[in-house]
């Protein structure tokens, strides 16, 4: 139930910031009309959807990506050991973290989107 409460509060969130349903990706912000579509509904965002998110809020992706990478690792909350169940989250933030970091990015994009 909570899984749930997590996905439709994500989803009305992206609306709230003028986010429309997805089409492109398996994402948190794609629409559902019965209970199994929205089980199948990612709990984050897609590339397309993050974006657009981010526009809209102006915010440093790497910046995000190191704030829940500490929230993975327990550092943000109460518990002093890294959170089990974000383990390989917190992984994968590390990797497109790494990555948003690198020359390689750097020199495709110029500079990180504001």
């Amino acid at each position: 139930k909570q899984w749930y409460q997590r996905r439709v509060a994500i989803t009305a969130g992206g609306h709230m910031f003028g986010i429309k349903h997805c089409v492109y990706h398996n994402c948190a912000m794609n629409g559902s009309n019965h209970l199994a579509e929205s089980d199948r509904r990612a709990a984050s965002l897609c590339p397309i959807c993050l974006r657009k998110l981010q526009e809209a809020l102006k915010f440093d992706l790497a910046d995000r990506y190191g704030a829940l990478v500490k929230f993975c690792e327990g550092s943000l909350t109460d518990s002093t050991t890294p959170l089990s169940e974000f383990a390989d989250y917190g992984e994968w933030l590390k990797k497109a973290l790494s990555f948003l970091e690198s020359k390689q990015y750097k020199s495709q994009v110029g500079r990180r989107p504001r």
